[in-house]
């Protein structure tokens, strides 16, 4: 049988990627075209096979119907699925890449809502860690499809910590490569700060959205963090996108203390075209604090809002319902913010729970 083969978004970007890498990295035209002519020949090798290779062996990507193929020659292979006569190539990866970590979440079409829940975990700090028995205990007890983590544990070995993602009891970075890319371009010289950022696509009432999920640190790479992330909104203006996560930044109204730093910074993410979600409550004079410092200097608590959600202006186009709550009961300072004695309180920072919800469910 003969399919049809359509390369998705993501794929020709990872394609893009590689081919870049060689020509500009490598300075290798003969590389590069090499690549090229091995991806089209495994392209064709795909039309004739590609209903008879075996279903990954990874469950979840098993679950949700992936197949492989490994290039003729060369050290990569497609993620792709199949639907009748058709083959999606999603994604296309290095053997050296982890196998699971750019993948499309997918959820069925007659779902009509999913959850998505972004937390800081308060792991900076060695006597806070807790390891990843916290964090079994917070998804049990807080529900959602996709889980947005700043602060995770390493390995659960709490040496360190990053920032990622975890569906169906899978943990996943997602795709960092054309972030890593714009930071190569605009910084050189330095490293990209991998354990601070996190995308991945989720796949929900036939919409591609694209979740990134960042921890802006308020030292180290602060700068170019934020300069990155502007790049990367602009990169992305015409696409659904939900931001979220730690920006250790408020606006002006958010904040016992301005910053005109960080009010400018978040001010330049809502120029690029994004607007922050926010409680029913919730305006520009009763912010939802979701952080507080004791200052040695005032010896009071400065309440701020340092964690944040925004969507894209083509995601509000689409019309979905946007409900977001917060997940006040695991803040320790929670007391110093509202008065209300916290029930589970483990880390600095409250949650942010959002629902979206198809406007006909």
């Amino acid at each position: 049988m003969d399919y049809k083969i359509v390369l998705m978004h993501n794929a020709e970007n990872d394609l893009d990627s590689f081919i870049s890498y060689l020509l500009f990295e490598k300075r290798s035209k003969q590389a590069a075209g090499n690549l090229l002519n091995d991806f089209e020949a495994t392209k064709v090798s795909l039309s004739n096979v590609a209903g008879s290779l075996k279903l990954c062996d990874n469950p979840m990507l098993r679950e949700l119907g992936y197949r492989r193929i490994n290039f003729l020659y060369h050290r990569y292979f497609m993620l792709y699925r199949i639907e009748k006569d058709t083959v999606y190539v999603d994604n296309i990866f290095h053997e050296l890449q982890d196998k699971v970590d750019e993948i499309m979440l997918r959820f069925n079409d007659d779902k009509k809502k999913i959850t998505i829940i972004s937390q800081n975990l308060f792991n900076y700090r060695k006597k806070n860690i807790r390891g990843l028995k916290q964090v079994d205990l917070y998804q049990n007890k807080y529900k959602a499809d996709v889980y947005a983590f700043q602060e995770y544990p390493e390995f659960g070995r709490g040496k360190t910590f990053y920032t990622t993602f975890c569906v169906n009891n899978e943990e996943s970075k997602g795709s960092v490569n054309e972030v890593e890319a714009l930071w190569k371009e605009h910084f050189p010289w330095s490293n990209f700060p991998q354990r601070y950022w996190a995308e991945i696509n989720v796949l929900f009432n036939k919409v591609e959205i694209r979740v990134i999920n960042v921890h802006i640190p308020s030292t180290t790479d602060q700068d170019q963090l934020r300069f990155v992330l502007l790049k990367r909104l602009e990169q992305l203006k015409y696409e659904p996108v939900i931001l979220l996560g730690d920006f250790n930044a408020a606006f002006s109204y958010q904040t016992d203390k301005v910053v005109q730093g960080n009010n400018l910074f978040m001010s330049l993410i809502t120029k690029k075209g994004y607007k922050e979600i926010c409680g029913e409550k919730e305006n520009n004079i009763k912010p939802h604090y979701t952080f507080a410092l004791n200052s040695s200097k005032t010896k009071s608590w400065e309440k701020k809002k340092l964690d944040h959600i925004f969507m894209s202006s083509k995601l509000d186009e689409l019309g979905f319902n946007m409900d977001l709550k917060y997940i006040d009961d695991v803040n320790i300072n929670l007391q110093d913010i509202n008065g209300i004695k916290p029930l589970d309180a483990f880390t600095d920072h409250s949650g942010l729970k959002l629902v979206i919800e198809s406007e006909n469910p």
